[in-house]
């Protein structure tokens, strides 16, 4: 904020404006997908409005067609925006290896039977 204050109380400015450039996903998606994330007068973006209103107050957000296809939306609704899951394949993998021994470990507990008898085979 002290930044937006000090731009806007230059002498000759008539507005302001920045963008900046994450990776987001959310339900509905399959990948994350780029996302820009733009500050202060919206007319200087380039961008035409096909429906709603551009942003105007903190936790709304302005997508594109495809978005709104893609996640099963329309304008109006709510969507949970996060970043992606940064972990790798292989530390992926191991954590569901991990996962896996313990559902297996519980349930050899919870389910704990004596163990078969040794077969016996006649000669």
């Amino acid at each position: 904020m002290a930044v937006v204050k000090a731009i806007t109380a230059q002498s000759g400015t008539s507005g302001y404006s920045g963008v900046a450039s994450t990776e987001v996903t959310a339900a509905g998606l399959t990948d994350s997908i780029e996302t820009l994330a733009f500050t202060g007068d919206n007319s200087s973006y380039g961008y035409r409005m096909v429906s709603g209103t551009w942003f105007a107050q903190p936790g709304q957000i302005v997508v594109a067609t495809p978005f709104l296809a893609a996640t099963h939306t329309q304008v109006g609704d709510t969507i949970v925006l996060m970043p992606p899951l940064a972990i790798s394949k292989a530390d992926l993998r191991r954590l569901v290896e991990i996962t896996a021994d313990s559902i297996r470990a519980a349930h050899a507990a919870a389910y704990a039977e004596a163990a078969p008898a040794p077969m016996l085979r006649a000669a």
